[in-house]
């Protein structure tokens, strides 16, 4: 295992946070999961993709119960 540390404003540290509890993970294995999803550019015209922040919690979520139910297989 190897540690890294993270410097955070507490606006990001509040954001990260609230992201890993509706993700139920805890913050350190949240970070280490979106550090390794790979950066998708956004689609042409639009502006920012809003949609994007949830959908890529509830995909880490997913991966995390497939995960845990493969580790008890």
């Amino acid at each position: 295992m190897h540690r890294v540390t993270v410097r955070l404003s507490e606006a990001e540290r509040t954001a990260v946070e609230a992201n890993a509890a509706a993700a139920r993970m805890a913050t350190s294995a949240y970070l280490a999961e979106a550090g390794l999803v790979p950066l998708v550019p956004a689609p042409p015209g639009q502006g920012g993709g809003g949609e994007t922040g949830p959908l890529l919690v509830e995909l880490m979520g997913v991966h995390r119960q497939v995960q845990g139910a493969a580790a008890n297989l």
